[in-house]
């Protein structure tokens, strides 16, 4: 599946659209959501504000982990059920993310896809 990059921020980043649920519940609560394609990030991210209102909580005490400036901090996660190009995802653990973040897939969930980065072009095709 092919992809465009966002170009409203102030600058260009490869986006993919993924869908976010529960991972057990049996709901239909989902949001399709357009997520920044991180290759260099380890875990993926959801704000929460989108995770409350998918009634999804934290799963456990916050752990340890390293920033990208390799500072230690305090990352809260919890689980969810990822869906991308059609492919669901299994329950996958996402840090939880202030309000004003965007959206994130790291490798935990791209490593499953054959993902390609076309720069000049601001594409990004996921299969």
């Amino acid at each position: 599946m092919q992809y465009s990059s966002d170009k409203t921020r102030t600058f260009a980043y490869p986006v993919a659209v993924a869908n976010i649920r529960h991972p057990v519940s049996f709901s239909k609560a989902n949001r399709d959501v357009k997520c920044l394609v991180d290759s260099g990030a380890d875990f993926s991210g959801i704000p929460v504000p989108l995770l409350n209102r998918l009634r999804i909580r934290a799963d456990g005490v916050p752990e340890e982990v390293s920033d990208y400036d390799d500072r230690p901090r305090l990352q809260e996660f919890s689980l969810v059920t990822i869906s991308l190009c059609g492919k669901n995802c299994g329950p996958t653990r996402v840090a939880r993310l202030n309000k004003k973040a965007v959206p994130i897939l790291g490798r935990d969930v791209l490593n499953q896809f054959d993902v390609r980065l076309n720069g000049p072009e601001l594409v990004c095709e996921i299969e």
